[in-house]
């Protein structure tokens, strides 16, 4: 079984061999039985296979600087959800676009490196592209749905488990509390191969 870094995208493998992500990575030093583990990951022949990775959405500076709350991370899918603070909020009392943003990027692209965070651990995942919309003010609580086909998803894995890039288009939509698509956002997410430096 592999399990990943809870620190970055580093892979036990058996808990015996450690898989740095980069070179200059912090677990470089670090022995097998000291890594905090978070998340079990697929294997390639499908054994011992974790469908949700939510768990390892909690562990990136981004999510914990917002306050997401990630609800589902599978193959193809991701749902976070925010409960906004004042700090989220603009001077109607809504909450802000930024932030709205923030919640539909975090889902686009969790919908598509969720299902192989052993893969997205040695590429690079960026949103190339984005376009949002905005459709009417977000009151209370906020939840971001990103989605894609399942043979879309499995076309991107393939391409990046055989080291080639992959482009995914993303629909997301956030809706309010009160159920309201209050944002509608299509994103590009880019996984590439991660260059050496």
């Amino acid at each position: 079984m592999r399990i990943g870094c809870a620190e970055c995208g580093c892979i036990i493998e058996s808990g015996v061999r450690v898989v740095l992500c980069r070179d200059d990575c912090c677990c470089r030093d670090v022995p097998v039985s000291e890594h905090a583990p978070r998340v079990a990951i697929a294997e390639p022949n499908g054994d011992t296979q974790s469908r949700d990775s939510t768990e390892q959405f909690t562990e990136m500076a981004w999510i914990k600087f917002l306050g997401i709350e990630p609800l589902e991370a599978t193959e193809g899918r991701a749902v976070i959800r925010l409960d906004p603070q004042p700090v989220h909020l603009n001077h109607n009392g809504t909450v802000n676009a930024a932030i709205l943003y923030a919640l539909a990027e975090v889902a686009g692209a969790g919908a598509v490196v969720a299902g192989m965070l052993e893969l997205a651990a040695h590429s690079y995942t960026v949103v190339k592209r984005a376009s949002i919309e905005y459709l009417a003010p977000a009151r209370g609580a906020v939840t971001a749905t990103g989605e894609i086909p399942a043979e879309v998803f499995m076309s991107a894995r393939s391409s990046v488990e055989l080291g080639e890039p992959a482009e995914v288009e993303v629909p997301v939509d956030v809706r309010d509390s009160t159920g309201t698509v209050t944002t509608h956002c299509v994103l590009v997410v880019a996984v590439r191969p991660r260059r050496d430096r």
